[in-house]
C-alpha cells in the first residue's frame, strides 16, 4: 500500500502528455497558466425540493486563489451533484493549461468511484476522459473542515436557486 493509500488519498495514475506546444492553443490561451492548480469542489442538494447548487474554487501552487463559481445545476442525487461540481471545476482548470491537478472533494463515495479503475461507471469514464489531457492528476478526500470555502459556495447557489424557485423567477 503506498503513502497516499494509507493517508486515505485516491491518485489517478500520471499520463503522458500527448499534446505538444506545436499544437494549436485553446481559446483561452490568453489566460495565465499554471503548472500546478489545486480545487476545492463541493455540491449541495436538497431532494425535497429537487435543487442543487454546486461550488468549487480553484488555486495556484502558492495559496492565490485564481478563479471561483458558484451556480445551480439540475441533478437527481447528492452524488451526482458532487459530480458534477468536481467536473466543472477541472473543466475551468483545463483553461489555465496545468500538468498537474490536485482536485480535492469532502464526497468520499464520489472520490472513490473516479479513482477506482475497476468501476464500471458512466462518472469514472467522464473524469477520465476530462483528464485524458492532464500529465498528473490527484483526486484526495478531504474532510468537510478543509473544504469550507467550496461548501460555501455551494450553498450560496443553492440558496439562490431557492429564492428563484420560491418567487418563481425564470
Amino acid at each position: 500500500m503506498s503513502t497516499n493509500q494509507q493517508r486515505g488519498e485516491s491518485i489517478v495514475e500520471p499520463r503522458v502528455n500527448r499534446y505538444t506546444d506545436s499544437q494549436p492553443q485553446s481559446a483561452t490561451s490568453n489566460r495565465t497558466q499554471y503548472d500546478t492548480v489545486i480545487i476545492y469542489a463541493d455540491g449541495s442538494y436538497k431532494c425535497r425540493e429537487e435543487i442543487a447548487g454546486i461550488g468549487f474554487l480553484i488555486k495556484s501552487n502558492g495559496g492565490e486563489v485564481i478563479q471561483k463559481e458558484t451556480k445551480p445545476v439540475t441533478a437527481e442525487t447528492s452524488l451526482e451533484t458532487e459530480a458534477k461540481a468536481i467536473k466543472q471545476a477541472i473543466q475551468t482548470a483545463l483553461s489555465f493549461n496545468p500538468s498537474h491537478i490536485v482536485a480535492h472533494s469532502d464526497c468520499k463515495s464520489l472520490v472513490e468511484k473516479v479513482t477506482d479503475p475497476n468501476t464500471d461507471s458512466e462518472l469514472y469514464d467522464s473524469i477520465q476522459s476530462l483528464i485524458e489531457p492532464i500529465e498528473f492528476v490527484t483526486i484526495k478526500h478531504i474532510d468537510r473542515d478543509r473544504n469550507k470555502h467550496a461548501d460555501e459556495l455551494a450553498h450560496l447557489a443553492l440558496r439562490r436557486e431557492e429564492d428563484r424557485v420560491l418567487n418563481k423567477q425564470p
